[in-house]
């Protein structure tokens, strides 16, 4: 008589770099009759093919069980499948680079170090950020834009780091229209000035 084999599931897990799985559960035969109970034989253990995130990844059997008597067969291994997700990342000692004003929101960020990357994988971070408006101040909140590069990026995400930053104000130079040559009491006069940056003068 052909039987199965039941009773076993396996746990998801974050990505750790390993293909180790935790399978749970205690095996058992599915389909005895007259109300026979066995063992399950067999010596078997279970691991993911490989290390990388995935969802529902079968999983790689290794050993088998064995029927109980001569009197049975086991129609097919049992199959488990289990998924790896994506482990977080943290960002320590990222700073932003003070700039002169602009016009623009860009910003620069130094310093980002990834905490949490599994000894031995290949994962790098980089990117800019913006700052929340163009105009010159400090302490300005700033937003990340970080991403992860490398061969094992894939098996991570990224938490963007909270950042404040600095722009300076632009310096400017007024130039004034050379002037006519006057007279002592002569009455009060206009200045023409133009700014090297667009602004008016007054």
């Amino acid at each position: 008589k052909t039987i199965n084999v039941t009773g076993l599931s396996a746990a998801d897990k974050i990505y750790d770099g390993t293909t180790a799985v935790t399978v749970a559960g205690s095996p058992a035969y599915e389909g005895l009759v007259n109300n026979e109970s066995f063992a399950v034989s067999g010596s078997v253990s279970w691991a993911f093919a490989d290390k990388q995130v995935g969802s529902g990844k079968p999983l790689t059997r290794t050993g088998i069980f064995t029927a109980p008597s001569a009197n049975y067969t086991i129609a097919a291994q049992p199959a488990l499948t289990a998924s790896i997700t994506a482990k977080p990342l943290t960002v320590t000692g990222a700073t932003v680079t003070t700039k002169t004003y602009d016009t623009t929101t860009a910003a620069t960020i130094t310093g980002a170090t990834l905490v949490g990357v599994v000894a031995g994988d290949s994962v790098t971070v980089s990117g800019g950020a913006t700052f929340n408006n163009p105009n010159a101040g400090e302490n300005k909140p700033v937003t990340a834009s970080l991403t992860l590069g490398g061969a094992d990026a894939a098996n991570y995400t990224l938490t963007q780091p909270a950042l404040t930053g600095t722009i300076s104000k632009a310096d400017q130079t007024i130039t004034f229209a050379e002037l006519p040559g006057k007279n002592l009491g002569d009455a009060p006069f206009s200045l023409t000035g133009t700014a090297n940056s667009g602004l008016p003068v007054s």
